[in-house]
This record gives C-alpha cells, structure tokens and sequence, in this order.
C-alpha cells in the first residue's frame, strides 16, 4: 500500500524506530506547488539524447546498472512505473535539485555524530544496581535507597518498574497519583524482593534425585532480586533522574558509544552526510549519500540515495539494529519514490561483544551500498588544482569571485574572498584529506551562507543554490585575465 509522503522531507520520526522489514515500500509523495515554467507533454524532445522517444540511453544504462548492483547487494527494489530511462520532467528537474540541496545541507557524519556523543556526555548517564529489598518510593514519586529526596523517575523508567517490579503493566502505575503508585511499588518491591535461581534449583534437585531421592525435597534455591536504574543529569532540572528500569542482565552500549562507532568507521567515506534523530530514549542515524548526475539527466529508474540505518534504545525497549536502505526514483516527477531496507543485524543488550558486532554490522552494510557511496563520491577525489592548473586554492577563491560564479550583491570582491576563505578553512579542518577536492570547495560556499552575515536572508538561499550548481557543473569559470591587476580589487 502506497503511503503519502514527500521525499525532500523524508526524514524518520521516531514513530519508524520499530519498523521491522527487509524489501522496498513504494512512497507516493504529495506533490509541492510546481515551479515555474512547467513542462508540457507536448515540449519537444532532443531525438539525438534518445535511443527511443523519451529515453535517454546513458540513463537507462545507468539506472539497470545501478538496479542490477542493488539486487546483487540483497535488495528487492520496485520497478519504474515508467520505461526505464524516461528522463524526467522539469517537475522532477527541480526535485532533484532539491532533495542534493538538502543533503549538502546536512552535517557531515563526523559533525553529527560527534555532537550526539556529546549530548549523551552532557547527560553523565551512570547505571545504578538496587536490591528490590532496597528499594523504595517515596509519596512524592521519587525513587530512594535510605534518606534524602531520592531520585524522580521518567515516564520511560515507569514502563520499567511496570516491566521488572510490578504486575500488569505500567498503564495502571501512570494512572495512579504519586502516593498510590508508591504503595503499589513498594508492595511489590517487598513480595518480589527474593527470586528463585532456576540453575541452583535444579542442580539441587538433581542431586537428591541421584542420591536416590533420600531425605526431604529440596526447596526452590531463592537468591536476591535486584534491578538496574539507568540515570543521568536532566538538562532542564540539572538534578539526576532514573530514565530507565532494566534487568541487571542488561548490558550497556548506549548511543554515544555508537555514534562514535559511525564516526571513526572507516568503512564510510568521509564525504556521507548524517541526518539524526534523538528523544532522550532512542536514537536514530541515517549516513546518506546522494547522487551527484546533472539534474536533467536524472531518469526513472534512477538510484539517487543510498546509506546505513541504525537504531538504537537505550531504555531497554529494543535492539540495535544496522540496515542498508536504497532510495529509486519510479517516476518522471520524482514524487514516487521506493525506499529498500536490507537489515544486516540485531543485537540485544546482552552478553560480550556487542561492539564488535556493531562494528561489523556497520561494514556489512556500507559494503552493501558501497556500489553507490563510491560513485557518488568522485567529488572528493577530483584534484581543482590539477584541473585548473592553479598555483594555489586561494587563486581558485579569486576566480569564482571575479567571475562572479560565487556572488552576492553589495559584497566586494575582497570581502566575499575573505568569507569564502574562513569557510574552507573550516571545512578543511574537518577534511584535512580533501584540501583540493570539488566537494570541499562547494562545502564551503554552503558553510559561508550560514557562518557568514548577510544583509538579505536571500542572500544564504542564493548561496545554497550556487554550491549545488557548482557541484553539477563539470566546468568552473576561474580564469582571472593577465591585463587585470588585482591590487586594485583589494585581494
């Protein structure tokens, strides 16, 4: 069944994090208001790009190539519902540009992931082992082991005592007032506070059974129950709370141990870009990378993005899980889009090497899509200075400005220099490997339209635009004629 949704906003709520499936789901976008001028069907088509009306050659080869490498990798991708290779229209056009403006708009993985860690750092997240036989609540709702105001628990640690403390669920537990819910806790605290030791049972069962079942049954062995507060510093109240009730079974592998995993792959190039989505529980990171063909050659058919999915919960209610995902077009709009999960792994919080595992599973699903990440990826490799055939960046810098390819109005050349030279700066600090590379330098036009002030909020659109235009341009105008003199520019 067909879902509306538009693929410029496809950005995963927390409501997936539980989707389970392997195989493609066809999403019928709503479409957006059509830019201007649109195309008609009776527009003239260019029979020399054709092998048939309508059809470009290199794109369909092209998109049955990509097809064949993604069914090869274990996706089960839909087909077009257009021949394959059907160039799309200006509609289509004009989302192309807009779904690679988007994602040259993301964080680099490395940006985004090491800000997530950082925001679970902030937390001091600190794992608490409490006998039942300890454990109390307080009237006002708080946990406590002795004296003091003990520790508030989240809506989320609820759910725990109603999965590890309490029959029945925690639907009745959040109904109740805080000294309700107290009484009810403590309660159950004290009746479950010894629990019996399945393994020690039956060793000793086995035994009185050898000897011959001599002497009076042995009773079930009982050994101390205990529970796993998970808390941390809440950032509103700067006061710890528990944010989660788990067994003590549970091992910890919390979302900043994988987003760190994510950065310091080197599986994945450092050109991906990451989209993440955090609610204080679960976690999502999807590393992106997007196709760079021109737009008007964009066809149906056409793989254009492609990456590694995990999620995580750190709440006790789910798995880690790594999945490869592929993103087709099946129209000429570039609205009806097929989204192909491949799950590589799921790993419970239990037992050794679930870092390994992530590990593991980060490479099997990078190799699955590394098809795509790798063409897609020519940007970061194409050397300007040996294109150009330019001493240094900075006469790279000089030429886009002179000749206006990077331009903003009422910004002086020497101005606009300066600008685009703090940004690429800044990107080459984070990208000391791609000091020469196309995509650094079209990095930097888009960082320079947010870290720089502008006079017009136009002016960051414009910019945006001009890094998206100079990533599909084969050719950059960077030639400054010998007759000018550039003192006289300010440079």
């Amino acid at each position: 069944m067909s879902n509306q949704m538009n693929d410029s906003e496809a950005r995963f709520s927390l409501i997936e994090l539980d989707d389970a499936p392997n195989g493609a789901t066809v999403f019928e976008a709503k479409p957006a208001p059509a830019p201007e001028p649109l195309v008609e069907a009776s527009t003239p088509l260019r029979t020399d790009r054709y092998s048939s009306p309508g059809v470009c050659a290199d794109g369909a080869a092209r998109a049955k190539a990509d097809e064949i490498a993604a069914t090869e990798a274990g996706f089960s991708v839909a087909a077009p519902i257009y021949e394959i290779g059907s160039l799309v229209n200006q509609w289509g056009v004009e989302n192309f540009k807009s779904s690679r403006e988007e994602f040259e708009a993301m964080p680099t993985t490395e940006e985004a992931c090491g800000k997530l860690a950082a925001q679970i750092t902030a937390e001091d997240r600190r794992d608490i082992v409490v006998p039942l036989a300890d454990l109390r609540m307080l009237d006002n709702g708080h946990f406590t082991r002795g004296t003091g105001n003990g520790m508030p628990p989240t809506e989320r640690a609820v759910t725990g005592i109603g999965t590890h403390i309490t029959p029945g669920g925690a639907g009745y537990l959040r109904k109740c007032p805080p000294a309700l819910r107290a009484t009810n806790v403590n309660h159950w605290c004290e009746a479950n506070a010894l629990k019996e030791d399945g393994r020690a049972t039956s060793k000793a069962m086995r035994e009185w059974e050898s000897n011959g079942c001599q002497g009076v049954q042995p009773s079930p062995v009982m050994v101390p129950n205990a529970v796993t507060l998970r808390s941390r510093i809440n950032g509103t109240t700067n006061s710890r709370e528990a944010f989660a009730i788990v067994s003590p079974g549970y091992t910890a592998h919390d979302i900043d141990a994988i987003a760190d995993q994510v950065m310091r792959s080197e599986a994945i190039p450092a050109d991906a870009r990451a989209d993440i989505t955090y609610d204080g529980y679960r976690a999502r990171i999807d590393v992106l990378f997007h196709s760079n063909v021109q737009p008007e050659n964009v066809v149906a058919g056409e793989m254009f993005k492609a990456g590694i999915m995990l999620k995580t919960a750190d709440d006790g209610s789910g798995s880690i899980q790594i999945a490869a995902q592929v993103w087709r077009n099946l129209c000429l709009n570039l609205i009806i889009i097929d989204h192909a999960k491949d799950m590589v792994m799921r790993r419970s919080h239990r037992g050794n090497g679930i870092a390994e595992a992530v590990e593991a599973g980060i490479a099997d699903a990078m190799n699955k899509v590394a098809h795509f990440a790798n063409k897609w990826s020519e940007a970061t490799v194409e050397n300007v200075m040996d294109k150009y055939g330019l001493g240094d960046m900075d006469a790279l810098f000089r030429g886009l400005v002179f000749n206006k390819v990077v331009h903003v109005a009422g910004v002086r050349p020497e101005a606009m220099f300066d600008r685009l030279r703090n940004a690429y700066e800044a990107e080459l600090a984070l990208a000391p490997d791609q000091r020469y590379s196309r995509s650094i330098v079209v990095n930097a036009v888009t960082r320079a339209a947010h870290s720089e002030e502008w006079r017009r909020w136009t002016d960051v659109e414009d910019l945006e635009t001009t890094g998206g235009q100079l990533l599909y341009q084969p050719v950059w105008n960077v030639v400054i004629p010998e007759k000018v003199d550039l003192a006289t520019l300010g440079y």
